[in-house]
């Protein structure tokens, strides 16, 4: 069996139509205050938005799902009474910093016409699909009102009788304040010329790290910028095209099973090392434990001496030390070395194995991961693998060049098949490494086994 070391490709994106790119951008201090500032101000909109929104909805808890259906639309177009507000709301005196920011960035929160975050999620609340009756003449929000009124309950049996939920505004799905956080995102225009970014509110260019040259003379109404605590990006849409991983002669069935011990097995035998397993990734999360304890340490003291400071919702947070400060970049920091070493190697193996082996076609696990992380025996190794956003990956550069993936059956036994004779054994549990058939005898690595089925299952 081969173990796949991964080698450097081309960090090259190519298909037909629009496609996305995430660059991060170099910034001085004066362009990375400027665009915090944004975030925060993009941020601070939502939130202001989400309780105005609530006050349009005054309906009491134990309202009628039918007068729910028939409200609905009319609630949608109650939202832009939102919008005209805020122009309002911008202009008094304590708001004044909120007109040195970018007005696109907050015109793509609140704004119908900019299709504004808080609209579509308000408008996705109220999905003809939840408040429609379907032939059964049942209603698809039956599980939110479900849900609502368990909570209602739970609530009344702690606080009494007196104690009320309010629909919509705590029900499930529907648009909640943002809590504040050193990550965020804000929308807006902007230009890519000769390498470097020019946005509104910004003075001077930022230069794009990793600059492609299809993204040149890109003119874009709606430019992501996020950060992610340290460093900051730049999303944009462009269209071309061109050719991805240049396959040809692609013929073969391949088949592929993922796993915790190894990311993925394929049917050949190659094995995809999984990075969460590596020492590198190993010490940077004791590290992440030390700094996360010190935090904590940190915190508690500042909560034993009641230091809390007053936010511009009314609301008290934490103050933080200029030690606690810098102890979160820190830690952000070693976060995100863990991130960036797993989303290298994801790229790196997916891009490897598709230009070595070229197959015509590649059969992986429809796998409920989601289900599978409610076992708490597995749940953390499960997460610490991403081995959904792996197989996401895989789908999409090969689909990009015309390699077609086929998903399993959901129940389909690949661990407890034997590819030799076809004989199924149920006494194959999850700890088992190693396959070994009463029937013919075969003896086979677990996982090579259930790749081979799957491989299989595709040529039946």
């Amino acid at each position: 069996m081969e173990e796949m070391l991964l080698a450097p490709v081309e960090d090259k994106e190519e298909s037909v139509g629009k496609i996305g790119f995430k660059r991060e951008i170099h910034v001085n201090k004066a362009q990375k205050a400027a665009m915090q500032k944004n975030i925060t101000a993009a941020r601070f909109t939502y939130n202001w938005g989400c309780r105005e929104l609530q006050g349009l909805y005054e309906e009491d808890y134990d309202i009628n799902i039918d007068d729910i259906a028939s409200s609905k639309v009319k609630n949608i177009k109650n939202f832009g009474r939102i919008s005209k507000e805020f122009t309002q709301f911008k202009k008094l005196p304590e708001n004044a910093w909120l007109r040195e920011c970018d007005a696109k960035a907050l015109d793509c929160v609140v704004s119908p016409a900019s299709i504004g975050a808080l609209y579509t999620a308000n408008k996705k609340f109220w999905n003809e699909k939840y408040f429609k009756k379907d032939a059964k003449g049942n209603y698809g929000a039956s599980e939110i009102l479900a849900d609502f009124y368990e909570r209602q309950r739970k609530l009344r049996s702690k606080k009494g009788e007196e104690a009320s939920l309010k629909f919509p505004a705590d029900a499930k799905g529907f648009p909640k304040p943002h809590k504040w956080s050193s990550k965020g995102s804000y929308t807006t225009v902007g230009r890519i010329k000769d390498g470097k970014l020019y946005l509104p509110k910004i003075k001077g260019g930022m230069k794009i790290k990793g600059w492609d040259r299809r993204l040149e003379g890109t003119l874009a109404d709606y430019i992501t910028v996020s950060t992610d605590g340290i460093d900051f990006f730049v999303s944009v849409k462009t269209e071309y095209r061109d050719n991805d991983l240049n396959l040809q002669n692609l013929e073969g069935v391949l088949g592929v099973d993922v796993g915790c011990r190894k990311l993925a097995t394929l049917s050949d035998g190659t094995k995809v090392l999984n990075p969460a397993t590596s020492e590198k990734v190993k010490k940077y999360e004791r590290k992440c434990k030390r700094l996360q304890r010190k935090i904590s340490t940190l915190q508690l003291h500042a909560r034993l001496n009641n230091d809390y400071i007053e936010t511009p919702y009314g609301n008290k947070r934490l103050r933080k030390s200029n030690k606690l400060r810098r102890l979160e970049r820190y830690l952000r920091s070693t976060q995100i070395k863990i991130e960036n070493i797993k989303e290298d190697n994801r790229k790196q193996s997916v891009a490897h194995l598709l230009k070595r082996i070229a197959p015509e076609s590649i059969v992986v696990e429809n796998i409920a991961i989601n289900n599978m992380k409610k076992n708490k025996k597995v749940a953390k190794g499960i997460q610490k693998t991403s081995m959904g956003t792996w197989l996401d990956w895989l789908k999409y550069k090969a689909e990009r060049n015309g390699v077609n993936v086929i998903k399993a059956d959901r129940f389909f036994a690949s661990s407890q098949i034997c590819s030799n004779c076809g004989y199924k054994n149920k006494e194959m549990k999850k700890g088992y490494e190693v396959f070994k058939c009463p029937k013919c005898g075969m003896v086979m690595d677990r996982d090579e086994n259930a790749a081979i089925n799957l491989k299989n299952y595709a040529e039946k």
